[in-house]
């Protein structure tokens, strides 16, 4: 889908940013690497350098369930932080991508018909909260 850290942070020089530390999350050792994991390793550390708000930033087929899992850990681990998410640039719908560690293929458009199923699964077994909490947070975050 995207091209890396490593590009990332070749475009942030490019632009002329001092090199920063782009943070990786990155699940404990022995944890299952998926969205969830990683979240909480963000939202974690962010409580540990006492930030007061994050943005993520996702490719639209994986805004979704990146924004429900940081949502989940924040109300888990560290409930001032305050979450925003930033789309990453559209691309292609029919492109033919790998997603998920690697290991899931096909296109865009087939990948976020299983996000929705990914998201379904475990908002329905209590383990992510449900996208009507992820509205309510943003309204009550921008105070709408």
């Amino acid at each position: 889908g995207y091209p890396g850290n490593l590009a990332w942070e070749k475009d942030l020089k490019m632009m002329g940013l001092p090199k920063l530390p782009l943070l990786i999350p990155s699940p404990p050792s022995g944890a299952n690497p998926n969205t969830l994991t990683e979240a909480q390793s963000l939202v974690s550390y962010s409580k540990k350098e006492r930030f007061e708000k994050i943005v993520i930033i996702a490719q639209p087929l994986h805004t979704l369930r990146s924004f429900l899992c940081t949502l989940t850990a924040r109300k888990e681990i560290y409930r001032d932080l305050g979450i925003y998410v930033q789309v990453g640039e559209p691309l292609p719908w029919d492109e033919k991508v790998v997603h998920s560690q690697g290991i899931v293929k096909g296109s865009r458009i087939d990948l976020l018909k299983r996000e929705l199923e990914r998201i379904n699964d475990p908002v329905n077994q209590g383990v992510l909260v449900p996208w009507e909490e992820g509205l309510e947070y943003l309204e009550r975050r921008d105070n709408c």
